[in-house]
């Protein structure tokens, strides 16, 4: 009877967001109006594959992206690496590590890259006057710890600082920070809450933009141990409002080993493009102590985006 409540409650929470998206713009004077939009694309294979509804299901040393509260599940030390193919030749890569300091919590790092690659500098008149390799990166710190004391309930707090830098003739840099929680009123269900990117302005020469808020509602719960359902709304501060879902499959390949399949769905990344906007697919291999994941994301005419994690704990 619990597992169908909970999953009635899910559902209805996501009818709720899709017809709250459709009837009701967020923020729809303000789409485009934030800078550093690289700190809106996800990070990690698994959680990409799942449609980026991840807030209440990161466990690992890459939770300091997603909600630094899910840094308080690293047992001891962990880490990740992505790399992604992007669509018009854009590399994206994070890396991150995590380990537990006693009762202090846990506490991360990690690093976050975009490069466009070479383009040509013109001028007025269109002719080449050089080249320039723009890029974004951030740089961040985060803490997650699990306070007890809430009736036998998990509750666990975080924050994150991160540094940000933009160039792209001109270099731009700001601070922001993040802070996150993750809650499980009952066994197998975590609810969390996110607040991405707050403060900090990249401002060129004498025009500055603000980053782009996001507030992020996520749930998880495992139905049993092979299926994982997961959803997330996103409130963002440029743009409307979005939903996103995903479904995790284990199968059992040994004592401490298994393969997954995964699929989700964003409402964030939907468009009018052709093909299967706003759809992602992924699987990956784990072991007891490494993991590998792949994510495939399509845009339509603009290509496909394929990311490549590596993630282990020791």
């Amino acid at each position: 009877m619990k597992k169908i409540l909970v999953l009635s409650a899910l559902a209805l929470a996501l009818l709720s967001v899709t017809r709250l998206r459709a009837e009701t713009s967020f923020s729809r004077k303000a789409v485009g109006t934030s800078a550093g939009q690289f700190l809106k694309m996800g990070v990690n294979a698994r959680a990409v594959a799942m449609g980026e509804a991840y807030s209440a299901v990161a466990d690992g040393s890459d939770a300091i992206f997603w909600n630094p509260a899910g840094l308080h599940r690293v047992e001891n030390r962990a880490f990740s690496f992505m790399h992604s193919v992007y669509v018009q030749g854009i590399q994206h890569d994070f890396a991150s590590y995590a380990q537990k300091i006693d009762a202090l919590g846990t506490l991360g790092v990690s690093v976050q890259y975009m490069g466009a690659g070479e383009l040509d500098e013109t001028n007025a008149s269109g002719a080449k006057v050089g080249s320039f390799r723009p890029y974004d990166m951030a740089a961040t710190l985060g803490w997650g710890r699990l306070f007890k004391g809430f009736e036998g309930h998990e509750f666990a707090a975080g924050a994150a600082l991160k540094m940000v830098r933009s160039k792209i003739v001109e270099t731009a840099q700001t601070a922001a920070v993040d802070l996150g929680t993750q809650w499980s009123p009952y066994q197998d269900l975590w609810l969390a809450l996110a607040v991405q990117n707050i403060g900090g302005q990249l401002k060129f020469k004498n025009e500055g933009d603000d980053l782009p808020l996001n507030v992020r509602l996520g749930s998880s719960y495992n139905v049993s141990w092979p299926l994982l359902l997961a959803a997330d709304v996103n409130f963002s501060g440029d743009n409307n409002a979005s939903a996103s879902l995903g479904a995790e499959y284990k199968l059992r390949l040994g004592r401490e080993s298994w393969a997954s399949g995964r699929a989700g769905y964003s409402s964030r990344t939907a468009s009018d493009l052709s093909g299967l906007p706003g759809v992602s697919a992924g699987c990956g291999l784990a072991g007891p102590s490494f993991g590998i994941d792949f994510a495939w994301t399509p845009f339509g005419d603009l290509g496909n985006a394929y990311r490549v994690s590596v993630s282990g704990k020791f």
